[in-house]
């Protein structure tokens, strides 16, 4: 449990490598 814990970020982010701003930035850039 606490292994888990230790990874605030979802693992679909941590397979692809991509940080959370730069998919933010990507999702944010898709939806205009």
């Amino acid at each position: 449990m606490n292994g888990q814990n230790q990874r605030p970020h979802p693992p679909l982010i941590t397979i692809n490598r991509i940080p959370f701003r730069e998919l933010s930035m990507v999702a944010q850039g898709s939806i205009k």
